[in-house]
């Protein structure tokens, strides 16, 4: 897969993930917000939904950029998949918070990769 391949398909993923995440979190807090006795306005509904597609796909960005991608686990080498998975919790969290850091550079280096005449 080349360069303009990988960028359109993180663009593309990253995006539907980003959207859906924001789409569901803000349908189940407009459902769950009329069952409240301190309801939400609408604002701060907008914003939890926000929020949390951007927790999301900044969890995704990290796991991204750290370099798990989709059939390029070999990559990585045994030891380091094992560590991984042992202290997934503590990866998790350190690649979330990386991942929303870099959201915004991932993206334009992205994009510009993809409108890249070569």
């Amino acid at each position: 897969m080349n360069k303009k391949e990988i960028s359109k398909r993180y663009l593309i993923s990253g995006s539907v993930l980003f959207f859906a995440g924001a789409a569901v979190i803000f349908i189940l807090c407009l459902v769950l917000n009329g069952k409240s006795q301190h309801p939400f306005t609408v604002s701060q509904l907008v914003l939890a939904a926000v929020l949390s597609g951007m927790l999301a796909l900044g969890s995704y960005t990290g796991f991204v950029l750290a370099g798990l991608k989709v059939g390029k686990a070999e990559a990585l080498g045994k030891k380091t998949i094992i560590a991984v998975c042992v202290f997934f919790p503590i990866t998790l969290a350190l690649l979330t918070v990386f991942g929303i850091i870099m959201i915004i550079p991932a993206f334009i280096k992205a994009t510009v990769t993809l409108l890249k005449n070569d």
